[in-house]
């Protein structure tokens, strides 16, 4: 069986991944700082395609792009004297040309920078190899950061379209040519700096191009993947015929980037090209601890714990990782968890709430995360119920929880009611389990104020030391039935009061 092709295509998304500011507003930052800018005016009067919002958001290369075309439109369809359009558009172009400069002396420092902060141990992650192990790379960035992670010695080609700051050849411009309203171009120099007429007056990324196309064959199979590529650009034409043409597209993207592509996807093409789409979590490239390995093994029993492991990884924090060999190695770090993400805490096993123990210690989790439902099942052993209920992370997310689900566990009663009462979570259910008492064989209920239903079914009283001999609970409260809810079925040593006379007083 004939081996699919790969095409990968890099953006500017992928040195943003590995630490290079290179994004837009890195160097609207730097420039700013250099020449003591702040307003909008002296933005404009420095060059006037510096830019700091679009559309009330922030800029990025993108809107740079569209930017320049607008400005290349708007010159042809003023009502100027023709020696007047012509000046405009060459000072339109001179600040090209001046911003062109400013961001190629602004990148090499950048990426000097980040070079010599290299480590000499460098850990690349594993499916990045393997991606780009013998693949056709389609480069739209400016730096060497591929060959300087070993990434382009086992491609079988990089093709570097944009220009490189080894060959001080880097490409800005627009997409005029083949444009929509391309019609109305008649100033002279309106195509200076269009992209595909700057290429072919390039013979070095002319070259790169023909090259390119010699490779490219239509009829042959070829899964297609795209990482940090915005496909908001006048790339976009050009990559049409492999977007048409792949069998699979896999779209890598970072929190959610992917509404914004696939938006774009969706306005230019038909119902087919999406289909193939396979969304992929933009995994670090170079993992900074905390980082986990999962490897897919391939002996059945192996794998089957592995797959689980990545499963459940994948179901807390949201993340996307296809099941195909390309895949089946990854080592996943802290960056990409994002505990916004997270939509549910469930946890099914010892060997679970262990797990996510051990990971959790490595997490920070800020104070503001969202509020999501915790479902703990099948933890017999109140140690690691305890240990949960201790570790700072899993404390946060207690804490923010909406609803606190327990169900065939067994759990110390001291522990989970400390715990519900500076929580906001509004409902509890505790079934088919036991409580373990140390001290309390009476509980407030009443004193978490964001608690508004308490379900208890099935569940067994157990002290823990032989110096009480009392096997019973009473949980009671002050509150009305309106303000606090209680469910207790097949319980037989809890009882429940509803103590309001005491509220009165």
């Amino acid at each position: 069986m004939e081996e699919v092709q790969k095409y990968v295509i890099v953006g500017n998304g992928f040195d943003l991944n590995l630490g290079i500011k290179s994004s837009y507003n890195s160097f609207l930052e730097f420039m700013a700082k250099e020449h003591s800018l702040s307003t909008p005016e002296e933005y404009y009067h420095f060059n006037s395609l510096f830019v700091k919002e679009f559309d009330g958001r922030k800029f990025n290369w993108a809107d740079f792009e569209t930017l320049y075309e607008d400005k290349v439109f708007s010159i042809n369809t003023a009502d100027f004297e023709k020696f007047q359009a012509v000046n405009e558009m060459d000072k339109l172009n001179q600040d090209l040309s001046n911003l062109e400069l400013e961001f190629y002396n602004y990148l090499q420092q950048v990426y000097r920078s980040w070079k010599q902060s290299l480590p000499i141990d460098l850990q690349l992650n594993p499916v990045y190899e393997n991606l780009f192990c013998k693949a056709h790379v389609i480069n739209f960035n400016y730096t060497n950061s591929l060959s300087d992670l070993k990434l382009a010695e086992i491609a079988t080609e990089v093709y570097q379209l944009h220009g490189s700051l080894n060959q001080a050849n880097i490409i800005f411009g627009g997409g005029l040519v083949g444009h929509e309203s391309s019609s109305l171009l008649h100033v002279e120099g309106s195509l200076k700096n269009d992209k595909m007429v700057r290429v072919k007056r390039d013979s070095f990324i002319f070259s790169e191009f023909d090259r390119l196309h010699d490779s490219f064959k239509d009829k042959v199979d070829f899964d297609l993947y795209i990482l940090g590529h915005s496909l908001a650009s006048s790339d976009l034409p050009f990559l049409r015929r492999y977007l048409l043409h792949a069998r699979r597209i896999y779209l890598f993207y970072f929190e959610n980037d992917f509404e914004e592509k696939l938006k774009i996807l969706n306005s230019q093409f038909e119902r087919d090209v999406l289909e193939k789409v396979r969304l992929v979590t933009f995994l670090d490239i170079l993992p900074k601890e905390p980082c986990e390995l999962f490897e897919r093994s391939s002996t059945a029993s192996d794998g089957q714990i592995a797959d689980k492991d990545l499963e459940y990884f994948e179901e807390l924090f949201n993340l996307t990782i296809p099941k195909e060999d390309i895949f089946s190695k990854v080592l996943i770090s802290g960056r990409n968890l994002n505990e916004e993400n997270i939509r549910r805490i469930h946890v099914r096993s010892e060997e679970e709430a262990e797990w996510l123990n051990c990971f959790f210690e490595k997490l920070d989790f800020e104070d503001e995360v969202p509020s999501v439902p915790i479902c703990i099942e099948n933890v017999q052993d109140r140690v690691w119920f305890s240990t949960l209920l201790v570790n700072d992370s899993f404390k946060t997310l207690l804490k923010h929880a909406s609803e606190v689900q327990i169900i065939n566990s067994t759990l110390l009663l001291d522990n989970i009611s400390d715990s519900i009462q500076t929580s906001s979570c509004q409902r509890l259910d505790i079934w088919d389990s036991t409580l373990e008492i140390e001290t309390k064989f009476e509980l407030d209920v009443g004193n978490s104020h964001q608690l508004e239903k308490i379900s208890l079914k099935n569940v067994k009283i157990k002290p823990t030391t032989k110096e009480f001999d009392l096997d019973s609970l009473t949980l009671f409260t002050n509150l009305e039935e309106e303000d606090l809810r209680i469910e207790i079925e097949d319980c037989p040593n809890v009882t429940f009061e509803r103590r309001l006379n005491e509220n009165k007083q």
